[in-house]
This record gives structure tokens, sequence and C-alpha cells, in this order.
């Protein structure tokens, strides 16, 4: 993952894009273990990932960073970047599952006039730090919703 954001970085400063960190955590994971057991929870995330995945297409990158959190990093232009992005929970949710679940998203946008393209390999980490705060205000604000930022 390290590497590939990295490339998309660079070639993304290059045409003057924009790049979006997005941090996608399952709401009340553990609750799906509890409940229904591992190998159901195990179905949960592969499914999160599988309907992430179609959702961004071929617009970034995708990785599963922790237990039931994946990261996405997603160049494009800012209007469709922020279409993609507003898209993510009805995407990965529907209530008609066996086990329907719900998605708390963090996102963080650098259009292509952000200072933080000099910072290199910090400003990604920076760009993640800050998705994943986002996340974590989603989360306080009772899931199932997103919080954005720009740098």
């Amino acid at each position: 993952m390290e590497g590939a954001v990295g490339d998309l970085f660079e070639s993304t400063r290059d045409d003057s894009s924009s790049l979006a960190f997005v941090v996608v955590d399952i709401d009340k994971f553990k609750t799906v273990n509890d409940l229904h057991g591992h190998a159901e929870g195990d179905h949960v995330i592969r499914r999160t990932a599988n309907r992430l995945s179609t959702h961004l297409g071929e617009h970034g990158i995708i990785a599963r960073t922790g237990g039931e959190e994946y990261l996405a990093v997603i160049a494009g232009d800012p209007e469709s970047t922020i279409l993609l992005i507003e898209g993510i929970n009805a995407a990965l949710s529907d209530c008609s599952d066996a086990i329907p679940t719900t998605v708390s998203v963090g996102a963080v946008m650098m259009t292509a006039e952000s200072k933080a393209w000099s910072g290199g390999a910090s400003a990604i980490l920076a760009a993640t730090n800050v998705a994943d705060s986002m996340m974590y205000q989603a989360k306080a604000a009772g899931g199932n919703t997103i919080r954005s930022a720009q740098i």
C-alpha cells in the first residue's frame, strides 16, 4: 500500500489533480462478531471490501488497514472525487443483507492548489492521520456518516 500511495501521490501531483484519503470503518463491528461469530464477521469484512472496491473502481487504491478498517486513496477531479466519497455509505450498506452494517467515513482532500503537496511522504502520513481523525468524528456523531476536511 505504501509504495502504491507514493506512486499515486507523485503522478497526481504531476498532473495537477486532487487526491483524497478516505478511512472507512465498519460501525459496531464487535457486535457482529459477538452475535454472529467470527466466520460471519469475516464475511462482512470481505463484503465491505468488495463493495468498496466496486464503488471506487479504478479511481484509486484500497487496502484493509486494520480489523474492520480500510484506507482508500482516490485521484481525480475534486467534483467526481467528492461524489465518490459521498456515495460510500449507500454503496456499502444494504438493509436487506443477512447482517446489515453501516460505516463511518473520514476523508481529507488535497486539491491541486494545496500546499501539502510539497510535503512528500510526510504529507501522505498527515493526510492519512487527518482522514482517520475525521472517521473518529463520524463514529462519535453516531456512525453511518461522513466527516471530511481539506488540507
